[in-house]
């Protein structure tokens, strides 16, 4: 019977959706997930000011935070490279970083097939390390470029990752 049959573009069609779905389902998982381990890791801070806190479980420092941001910088940190990190992790805030990011990674997460968007999502992570240390650079003398530009490179050499969260 000629109604009754199924059309194969709408099979194909249905489970192509039903992938899509599931993948967008895993991306958001995984952003929660993530988010709340880091919630977890740095509950026992110690508050440093308003919104600075120190925390002996993170290798490097970040923001965390959508409504209320909180800076928060590991222990090990050393206290000459403080200045240099709170005025790179103010500079996200005073940017809106934690915002963009978000809504970079919910494009992320519709479109989470298409390489190019993650390739998007990097260099676009990139560009917003990159313009903070810019903001930062601006506003330094000489010495104080300097400084700032051996503790970034002192930062990159052990390893430290400042893309934790993908939110």
């Amino acid at each position: 019977i000629e109604s009754a049959s199924a059309n194969p573009t709408q099979i194909w069609s249905f489970i192509l959706s039903q992938v899509w779905i599931l993948g967008m389902a895993a991306m958001l998982v995984y952003a929660l997930v993530s988010y709340l381990l880091l919630k977890h890791k740095v509950r026992i801070s110690i508050p440093v000011r308003e919104n600075i806190r120190r925390c002996e479980f993170i290798d490097s420092a970040f923001v965390l935070g959508f409504l209320e941001p909180k800076i928060y910088l590991p222990a090990t940190l050393e206290k000459k490279q403080w200045e240099w990190v709170l005025k790179h992790e103010e500079a996200h805030i005073q940017r809106g970083d934690h915002w963009w990011k978000l809504l970079g990674f919910l494009i992320m997460i519709l479109h989470w097939f298409n390489p190019l968007v993650w390739l998007a999502f990097i260099l676009f992570c990139r560009d917003m390390e990159g313009a903070c240390d810019e903001r930062v650079i601006q506003e330094l003398d000489e010495g104080d470029r300097r400084a700032y530009a051996a503790s970034i490179l002192n930062s990159s050499l052990t390893g430290h990752q400042r893309n934790i969260c993908p939110l």
